[in-house]
Protein backbone atom coordinates (compact mmCIF):
# COMPACT_ATOMS: atom_id res chain seq x y z
CA UNK A 1 0.00 0.00 0.00
CA UNK A 2 1.19 3.58 -0.90
CA UNK A 3 0.46 6.51 2.04
CA UNK A 4 -2.30 7.55 0.44
CA UNK A 5 -4.00 3.60 0.84
CA UNK A 6 -3.30 3.94 4.08
CA UNK A 7 -4.43 8.01 5.11
CA UNK A 8 -7.87 6.42 3.12
CA UNK A 9 -8.41 3.54 4.70
CA UNK A 10 -8.00 5.56 8.21
CA UNK A 11 -9.97 8.43 6.59
CA UNK A 12 -7.67 10.98 7.29
CA UNK A 13 -8.68 14.03 5.17
CA UNK A 14 -6.02 16.75 5.68
CA UNK A 15 -3.20 13.86 5.18
CA UNK A 16 -5.13 12.69 2.12
CA UNK A 17 -5.03 16.26 1.23
CA UNK A 18 -1.54 17.09 1.86
CA UNK A 19 -0.12 13.84 -0.03
CA UNK A 20 -2.44 14.54 -2.75
CA UNK A 21 -0.78 17.83 -3.06
CA UNK A 22 2.48 16.44 -3.06
CA UNK A 23 2.08 14.33 -6.13
CA UNK A 24 0.59 11.10 -4.96
CA UNK A 25 -1.50 8.61 -7.60
CA UNK A 26 -4.76 8.30 -6.67
CA UNK A 27 -4.77 5.24 -9.62
CA UNK A 28 -2.19 3.46 -7.33
CA UNK A 29 -3.34 -0.16 -6.66
CA UNK A 30 -2.43 -2.54 -3.90
CA UNK A 31 -1.67 -5.85 -3.87
CA UNK A 32 -4.89 -6.88 -4.10
CA UNK A 33 -5.49 -4.35 -7.15
CA UNK A 34 -7.49 -1.87 -5.30
CA UNK A 35 -7.12 2.14 -5.15
CA UNK A 36 -7.01 4.76 -2.44
CA UNK A 37 -11.28 5.29 -3.71
CA UNK A 38 -12.13 1.55 -2.96
CA UNK A 39 -10.22 1.45 0.88
CA UNK A 40 -12.10 4.88 1.63
CA UNK A 41 -15.31 3.66 0.10
CA UNK A 42 -15.65 0.58 2.52
CA UNK A 43 -12.76 0.97 5.69
CA UNK A 44 -14.67 2.08 8.81
CA UNK A 45 -11.42 2.58 10.77
CA UNK A 46 -10.64 6.29 11.86
CA UNK A 47 -7.43 7.64 13.15
CA UNK A 48 -9.20 10.32 15.25
CA UNK A 49 -12.52 10.55 16.70
CA UNK A 50 -13.42 13.34 14.45
CA UNK A 51 -12.56 10.73 11.19
CA UNK A 52 -16.70 10.25 11.14
CA UNK A 53 -18.77 8.60 8.15
CA UNK A 54 -19.27 13.07 6.93
CA UNK A 55 -15.22 12.87 6.91
CA UNK A 56 -15.21 9.72 4.64
CA UNK A 57 -17.67 11.23 2.14
CA UNK A 58 -15.66 14.24 1.76
CA UNK A 59 -12.44 12.42 1.37
CA UNK A 60 -14.14 10.54 -1.75
CA UNK A 61 -15.06 13.62 -3.09
CA UNK A 62 -11.43 15.17 -2.52
CA UNK A 63 -10.28 11.58 -4.43
CA UNK A 64 -12.73 11.73 -7.69
CA UNK A 65 -12.44 15.49 -7.81
CA UNK A 66 -8.73 14.89 -8.25
CA UNK A 67 -9.03 12.08 -10.71
CA UNK A 68 -10.23 8.74 -9.24
CA UNK A 69 -11.55 6.54 -11.49
CA UNK A 70 -15.09 5.91 -10.06
CA UNK A 71 -15.91 2.57 -11.10
CA UNK A 72 -12.51 0.60 -11.04
CA UNK A 73 -12.20 -2.79 -10.26
CA UNK A 74 -9.91 -4.53 -7.77
CA UNK A 75 -8.19 -8.22 -8.63
CA UNK A 76 -11.71 -9.89 -7.61
CA UNK A 77 -13.63 -7.29 -10.05
CA UNK A 78 -14.88 -5.08 -7.11
CA UNK A 79 -15.99 -1.22 -7.41
CA UNK A 80 -15.96 0.90 -5.49
CA UNK A 81 -19.59 0.91 -4.63
CA UNK A 82 -20.01 -2.83 -4.41
CA UNK A 83 -17.11 -2.86 -1.77
CA UNK A 84 -19.65 -0.29 0.07
CA UNK A 85 -22.55 -2.39 -0.74
CA UNK A 86 -21.15 -5.04 1.03
CA UNK A 87 -19.85 -3.52 3.73
CA UNK A 88 -23.68 -1.47 4.52
CA UNK A 89 -21.94 2.07 4.44
CA UNK A 90 -24.53 3.90 3.01
CA UNK A 91 -22.57 7.24 2.99
CA UNK A 92 -20.06 5.94 1.16
CA UNK A 93 -22.93 4.36 -1.59
CA UNK A 94 -25.00 7.56 -1.81
CA UNK A 95 -21.62 9.13 -2.40
CA UNK A 96 -20.49 7.07 -5.01
CA UNK A 97 -24.32 6.43 -6.50
CA UNK A 98 -24.66 10.29 -6.59
CA UNK A 99 -21.16 10.60 -8.66
CA UNK A 100 -22.27 8.38 -11.32
CA UNK A 101 -20.92 4.71 -10.37
CA UNK A 102 -22.39 2.00 -12.33
CA UNK A 103 -24.31 -0.72 -10.55
CA UNK A 104 -24.43 -3.20 -13.17
CA UNK A 105 -22.43 -5.27 -11.05
CA UNK A 106 -24.86 -5.70 -8.77
CA UNK A 107 -27.21 -6.88 -11.36
CA UNK A 108 -25.01 -10.09 -11.80
CA UNK A 109 -24.03 -10.64 -8.10
CA UNK A 110 -27.76 -9.79 -6.33
CA UNK A 111 -31.02 -10.34 -6.06
CA UNK A 112 -33.82 -7.76 -5.77
CA UNK A 113 -31.90 -6.19 -2.70
CA UNK A 114 -29.82 -4.39 -4.75
CA UNK A 115 -32.91 -2.67 -7.07
CA UNK A 116 -34.35 -2.38 -3.73
CA UNK A 117 -32.00 -0.10 -2.17
CA UNK A 118 -31.78 2.05 -5.22
CA UNK A 119 -35.46 2.51 -5.24
CA UNK A 120 -35.74 4.43 -1.37
CA UNK A 121 -32.23 5.72 -2.12
CA UNK A 122 -33.69 7.74 -5.24
CA UNK A 123 -37.18 8.30 -3.35
CA UNK A 124 -37.58 10.04 0.09
CA UNK A 125 -40.77 7.83 0.49
CA UNK A 126 -38.83 5.01 1.72
CA UNK A 127 -42.09 2.95 2.87
CA UNK A 128 -43.69 3.74 -0.26
CA UNK A 129 -40.68 2.25 -2.58
CA UNK A 130 -40.48 -1.21 -0.36
CA UNK A 131 -44.45 -1.31 -1.37
CA UNK A 132 -44.02 -0.30 -4.75
CA UNK A 133 -41.32 -3.23 -4.77
CA UNK A 134 -42.99 -5.46 -3.37
CA UNK A 135 -46.43 -4.96 -5.52
CA UNK A 136 -43.94 -5.25 -8.63
CA UNK A 137 -42.67 -8.60 -7.85
CA UNK A 138 -44.04 -11.56 -6.77
CA UNK A 139 -40.58 -12.21 -4.42
CA UNK A 140 -40.22 -13.87 -0.90
CA UNK A 141 -40.42 -11.01 1.12
CA UNK A 142 -38.21 -13.13 3.42
CA UNK A 143 -36.13 -14.24 0.10
CA UNK A 144 -32.06 -13.97 0.42
CA UNK A 145 -29.75 -12.66 -2.36
CA UNK A 146 -26.57 -14.32 -3.25
CA UNK A 147 -24.64 -13.50 -0.26
CA UNK A 148 -27.59 -14.94 2.08
CA UNK A 149 -28.97 -11.50 3.28
CA UNK A 150 -32.25 -10.28 2.98
CA UNK A 151 -34.50 -6.98 2.17
CA UNK A 152 -34.64 -6.58 5.74
CA UNK A 153 -30.65 -7.28 6.65
CA UNK A 154 -30.17 -4.70 4.03
CA UNK A 155 -32.53 -2.28 5.46
CA UNK A 156 -31.56 -2.14 8.56
CA UNK A 157 -27.99 -2.42 7.80
CA UNK A 158 -28.48 0.72 5.92
CA UNK A 159 -29.58 2.54 8.11
CA UNK A 160 -33.31 3.08 6.76
CA UNK A 161 -35.57 3.02 9.34
CA UNK A 162 -39.19 3.58 7.50
CA UNK A 163 -37.61 1.06 4.94
CA UNK A 164 -36.95 -1.55 8.15
CA UNK A 165 -40.99 -0.68 9.16
CA UNK A 166 -42.47 -1.14 6.33
CA UNK A 167 -40.80 -4.72 5.77
CA UNK A 168 -41.66 -5.49 8.91
CA UNK A 169 -45.29 -4.63 8.30
CA UNK A 170 -44.93 -6.80 4.97
CA UNK A 171 -44.37 -9.86 7.11
CA UNK A 172 -40.38 -9.61 6.83
CA UNK A 173 -39.07 -12.02 10.23
CA UNK A 174 -37.20 -10.47 12.47
CA UNK A 175 -35.20 -13.35 13.44
CA UNK A 176 -34.91 -15.34 10.42
CA UNK A 177 -31.85 -17.19 10.91
CA UNK A 178 -28.46 -16.81 8.98
CA UNK A 179 -25.16 -15.15 9.99
CA UNK A 180 -26.41 -12.36 11.55
CA UNK A 181 -29.82 -11.26 12.11
CA UNK A 182 -30.94 -7.59 10.99
CA UNK A 183 -30.81 -6.26 14.98
CA UNK A 184 -27.26 -7.44 14.98
CA UNK A 185 -26.78 -5.01 11.54
CA UNK A 186 -29.16 -2.33 12.60
CA UNK A 187 -26.75 -2.29 16.21
CA UNK A 188 -23.66 -2.34 14.89
CA UNK A 189 -23.55 0.33 11.94
CA UNK A 190 -25.02 3.07 14.12
CA UNK A 191 -23.84 5.73 11.92
CA UNK A 192 -26.68 7.15 11.21
CA UNK A 193 -29.01 9.56 13.37
CA UNK A 194 -32.30 7.45 12.81
CA UNK A 195 -30.67 4.24 13.47
CA UNK A 196 -31.90 3.54 16.87
CA UNK A 197 -35.76 3.88 14.96
CA UNK A 198 -34.71 0.84 13.27
CA UNK A 199 -33.83 -1.26 16.39
CA UNK A 200 -36.75 -0.18 18.02
CA UNK A 201 -38.70 -0.93 15.62
CA UNK A 202 -36.87 -4.90 15.38
CA UNK A 203 -37.27 -5.13 18.70
CA UNK A 204 -41.28 -4.05 18.69
CA UNK A 205 -41.53 -6.46 16.03
CA UNK A 206 -40.13 -9.24 18.17
CA UNK A 207 -36.90 -9.93 17.56
CA UNK A 208 -34.58 -11.35 19.68
CA UNK A 209 -32.21 -8.78 21.51
CA UNK A 210 -30.24 -12.10 22.59
CA UNK A 211 -29.71 -13.59 19.28
CA UNK A 212 -26.19 -14.84 18.68
CA UNK A 213 -24.53 -14.54 15.03
CA UNK A 214 -21.98 -16.77 13.78
CA UNK A 215 -19.15 -15.07 16.00
CA UNK A 216 -21.38 -15.77 19.47
CA UNK A 217 -22.03 -11.72 19.66
CA UNK A 218 -25.38 -10.56 20.31
CA UNK A 219 -26.70 -7.14 19.30
CA UNK A 220 -26.09 -5.81 22.56
CA UNK A 221 -22.23 -7.00 21.96
CA UNK A 222 -22.05 -4.50 18.79
CA UNK A 223 -24.01 -2.10 20.01
CA UNK A 224 -21.51 -1.79 22.85
CA UNK A 225 -18.27 -2.24 20.34
CA UNK A 226 -19.55 0.83 18.81
CA UNK A 227 -19.58 3.31 21.41
CA UNK A 228 -23.24 3.61 20.86
CA UNK A 229 -25.22 4.39 24.10
CA UNK A 230 -28.27 5.05 22.67
CA UNK A 231 -28.40 1.33 21.48
CA UNK A 232 -27.10 -0.30 24.78
CA UNK A 233 -29.87 1.91 26.63
CA UNK A 234 -32.47 0.44 24.12
CA UNK A 235 -31.87 -3.01 24.24
CA UNK A 236 -30.82 -2.88 28.05
CA UNK A 237 -34.58 -1.71 28.25
CA UNK A 238 -35.86 -4.79 26.09
CA UNK A 239 -34.23 -7.62 28.95
CA UNK A 240 -30.52 -7.74 26.99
Amino acid sequence: QTRLHCAAVQADLPMVRLLIDLGASVHARDRDGRQPLHLAAYHQMASTIDNSSLARSELMRLLLDTGAELDAKDSLGDTPLSLASHEGLSSSFKVLLGAGANPSWHEEHQCCTFQFVLAFLSNSDEAGAVTALLREGSDDVNARDKDGHTLLDRAARLGFPAAVKALLDAGADPNISGRSTPLHFAAVLMEHPDDEEAVLALCNAGADVDAVDVKGYTPLHYAAWRGSPSAVQLLLGRGA
